[in-house]
């Protein structure tokens, strides 16, 4: 008996082709337009999950080294940046591929800088628990756009709520989370000076 493993690309849209009837496919680049959207609408998904930012795929005070022209440019797979300073004398946003200080109106930076980024990952690096969710949401967007039937929109639509909650608690176990550190509150409560 095979072990079981997380679930790839490829299972995942033959998941999305069984939700609207069609038959599985043996590879992803068959040419075949159903294959091609169920892609297209997985890969989608993935970024906006990933982009909310969880325990998996989020690096905390990431340092970025300005490069020979005083620039900190930002990686290529970060998809939300923020400065972990509590400063008030700077306040960085991400424009294209550099960071810009709004405060001081510049992108041109003397010092290393740490952020928080949220990273968008590669399928192969998600835990099962993100795959799950964002096959379970982009195969309900894929039943909806291909054949609207109420009776798989339940289905699919009850998939995502059972992926999305089991996504939660994997990232409650594993976030270690704490409420005076983690949250804005409990940081003023923690930092506030008498």
């Amino acid at each position: 008996m095979d072990p079981i493993t997380r679930t790839t690309e490829l299972e995942a849209i033959n998941e999305m082709l069984r939700a609207i009837g069609e038959a599985p496919v043996s590879a992803i680049d068959t040419g075949n337009s159903d294959v091609t959207t169920a892609l297209d609408l997985l890969r989608s998904h993935s970024r906006r999950v990933q982009a909310l930012g969880w325990h998996f795929n989020t690096e905390r005070e990431y340092i970025i080294t300005p490069d020979g022209n005083g620039y900190l440019n930002v990686p290529s797979n970060a998809l939300k940046i923020d400065s972990t300073s509590y400063s008030s004398s700077i306040d960085v946003i991400q424009r294209g591929d550099k960071l810009y200080d709004k405060y001081n109106k510049t992108f041109v930076f003397t010092e290393p800088l740490k952020v928080d980024m949220v990273v968008g990952l590669d399928w192969s690096e998600l835990p099962e628990s993100a795959r799950a969710y964002i096959v379970a949401l982009a195969g309900l967007e894929f039943v909806d756009t291909d054949i609207g039937s109420d009776t798989r929109h339940q289905f699919t639509s009850s998939r995502v709520n059972n992926a999305r909650l089991l996504l939660e608690s994997e990232e409650t176990d594993n976030g270690d989370f704490n409420m005076l550190r983690d949250s804005l509150s409990g940081f003023e409560i923690s930092y506030r000076r008498l």
